[in-house]
């Protein structure tokens, strides 16, 4: 997980706190859990981030065994991950 991703669920989960607390009043961080399953639901329904989360956790488990990430090929995740987004 990277810190761009992290932040962009944390931002989400917040704007979203701060909706629920104005429609419900109390304490905003009363609403942050619900907020963050949110969040996390929507960024892990959305297929070009899990495809990026799938990546990163492939990279990792390469770097963790030795292998360079050059070798990646034109079938990897890499590469379904930058035509779906370019």
């Amino acid at each position: 997980m990277n810190r761009s991703t992290l932040r962009l669920v944390m931002k989400k989960a917040w704007g979203r706190a701060r909706k629920l607390q104005v429609l419900n009043g109390g304490s905003v961080v009363r609403f942050l859990s619900i907020a963050l399953k949110e969040a996390w639901a929507e960024l892990k329904a959305d297929p070009v981030h899990q495809m990026a989360l799938t990546m990163m956790s492939e990279a990792k488990r390469r770097r963790r065994e030795g292998v360079p990430l050059a070798t990646m090929g034109r079938n990897s995740h890499a590469a379904a991950y930058f035509s779906a987004c370019w």
